[in-house]
């Protein structure tokens, strides 16, 4: 028996392990993509977790005023009496000359003053000095204003003079 040849064939298998190998670390490195994965968005989560824990503790420790509602209606009455009285300070109507003919004779005055070329011009109303620069674009006006009422016909003007009748605009367009 030991004079017997033993014959037996050689494979070579390098191939197939090779592929075996390589499923093997295409499923180790699948797997650990998957675990790389999960912990990522554990990480994201838990981020997100603590800033909202923040928050809240912010929010709770945060001071909070409490004001009571008979505090605002405290301070609205406040705010009532104050516009009240700065109201009470503003001049009654007949201590403020808003009348019509001291404004015909600034007007005039400034077209005078105009007219003579001067930078600025004063007059005294009710008693004050009162004093501004020559303003050109009132005289353009009330030239303007002298054209259209010259333009008029007769009919027009004494609907016109109805209207302005004791105003003292009269003196414009006189």
């Amino acid at each position: 028996m030991s004079d017997e040849k033993i014959q037996y064939d050689v494979h070579d298998y390098t191939p197939v392990n090779r592929y075996i190998d390589d499923q093997a670390r295409l499923k180790r490195s699948a797997s650990t993509w998957r675990y790389a994965k999960a912990a990522a968005l554990i990480l994201v989560a838990t981020g997100i977790l603590a800033v909202l824990l923040a928050w809240a503790y912010y929010l709770y420790k945060k001071p909070h005023r409490l004001v009571s509602l008979s505090e605002i209606e405290q301070k609205v009455i406040n705010n009532e009496d104050r516009i009240i009285n700065a109201e009470r300070k503003l001049p009654e109507d007949d201590e403020v000359n808003t009348s019509t003919t001291s404004n015909i004779l600034q007007g005039k005055i400034n077209e005078k003053a105009f007219l003579k070329g001067k930078e600025s011009w004063e007059t005294k109303l009710d008693g004050l000095i009162w004093s501004q620069r020559t303003f050109p674009y009132q005289v353009k006006c009330l030239n303007w204003l002298r054209e259209e009422y010259q333009s008029l016909n007769k009919s027009e003007k004494t609907e016109a003079h109805k209207i302005i009748d004791g105003t003292g605009c009269e003196a414009l367009v006189n």
